[in-house]
């Protein structure tokens, strides 16, 4: 639990943020806890890499950058090995999805739209309703699930709303077969 600070000129100590932060993370949980937390809950963890590349159009090392933290943490600790699994991990969680990676990810195992939401933030993004391309992909993120859509299906949208091709979803050109 976050500590109580009784005057104002305590909520603005590096010790009263450093606890908002963190109580701020106990809550809401980090973006890859979230991220794992939903693909458990529905049985996604389990996917092979090709299914994983071709439900989110993202390349294999895109995917394995996003899977690997989660399978080591798993191996760490089932293992109980800190020395050179720790390390490893340390890296790997540097690893920032951009948010086109993110959008993709969450479309293609059908993410529900506020998980969506709530995995953006968590990653330091937001979808801002005057941006052209942000506006189009919330379009698609409020749409996707119900008319069930894929990540081509989307880049197909993004296609006809004239939407530049830097801007599609996944790692794939929008005619490459995977």
């Amino acid at each position: 639990m976050v500590k109580s600070f009784n005057s104002s000129n305590d909520w603005f100590s590096l010790e009263a943020f450093n606890a908002r932060v963190e109580q701020s993370v106990f809550d809401n949980g980090t973006f890859y806890e979230v991220l794992y937390e939903y693909m458990e809950k529905h049985g996604l963890i389990n996917l092979s890499y090709s299914e994983l590349i071709s439900r989110t159009y993202l390349s294999s090392q895109i995917c394995c950058s996003m899977m690997s933290i989660h399978r080591d943490s798993i191996k760490e600790n089932t293992d109980n090995n800190e020395d050179k699994n720790t390390d490893k991990n340390k890296d790997k969680k540097e690893y920032h999805p951009s948010m086109k990676t993110i959008l993709a990810w969450c479309i293609g195992l059908k993410y529900p739209e506020a998980k969506i939401y709530q995995l953006l933030e968590l990653a330091g993004y937001a979808l801002s309703p005057s941006d052209r391309v942000h506006r189009a992909y919330r379009d698609l993120l409020h749409v996707f699930d119900t008319h069930n859509l894929s990540v081509r299906d989307c880049n197909n949208h993004l296609r006809k709303w004239e939407i530049d091709e830097k801007h599609f979803l996944g790692s794939f050109g929008p005619d490459e077969v995977m």
